[in-house]
């Protein structure tokens, strides 16, 4: 279902596309483990402002939110 009246928009930073291919470099040679930096993990669409809160809260622990949507 389309909702006309959000828009999403993103980039790169400068230079962005550059950090991009390379962390995939380190990715795909098994240096870098994304997952591991996914430290506060949240079930369902319910649970979206909470991951928001704590990306606005910025606990010491964080290093990023993810939310899982089954």
């Amino acid at each position: 279902m389309a909702c006309p009246d959000v828009t999403i928009k993103c980039g790169f930073c400068p230079g962005g596309a550059y950090r991009i291919q390379q962390l995939l470099k380190l990715i795909e040679c098994d240096r870098v483990h994304p997952g591991e930096m996914l430290n506060y993990k949240f079930e369902g669409f319910d649970k979206i402002a909470d991951a928001y809160d704590a990306m606005d809260k910025k606990p010491r622990d964080l290093i990023k939110p993810v939310v899982y949507i089954r």
